[in-house]
């Protein structure tokens, strides 16, 4: 048997490629595109590139995406009622709450606010449940 070499960049674009049709053929039919939101505490440089990323990845693919940045100081209150009116919001699929967080706020807590079914990292107790 001969190696084979696996090229992720190939794979990688295949794979946005599919995402694109799909999503067009979901507003051809009408309906909106899927929507990301990522929420930002901070200004840690690796999150804000990561970020970045993202939001011009969900344009590449016709995806809407809103970006919440927050200053660091932000409240635990402040950041739990952003959560929950982002779960509210109907127009929202997905919730990116980016880490790390700073010192003052608990991650776990936080992650635990987001609706599981819009937990984009799976990292919802009960998403990490169904994984295992």
């Amino acid at each position: 048997m001969t190696a084979q070499i696996l090229s992720g960049k190939e794979v990688a674009q295949k794979f946005r490629k599919r995402v694109r049709l799909r999503v067009q053929k979901l507003v051809d039919r009408g309906l909106k595109p899927p929507h990301l939101t990522v929420v930002q505490v901070g200004d840690d440089p690796g999150s804000t590139v990561y970020v970045r990323n993202k939001v011009k990845t969900c344009k590449k693919l016709g995806l809407e995406s809103t970006m919440h940045k927050l200053e660091e100081s932000v409240s635990r209150e402040e950041l739990s009622t952003l959560i929950q009116k982002l779960n509210a919001d109907a127009d929202i699929s997905g919730i990116l709450v980016q880490l790390p967080l700073p010192a003052h706020l608990n991650a776990t807590e936080i992650i635990s606010e987001v609706d599981p079914a819009r937990d984009v990292d799976c990292l919802h107790p009960a998403n990490v449940g169904r994984l295992w």
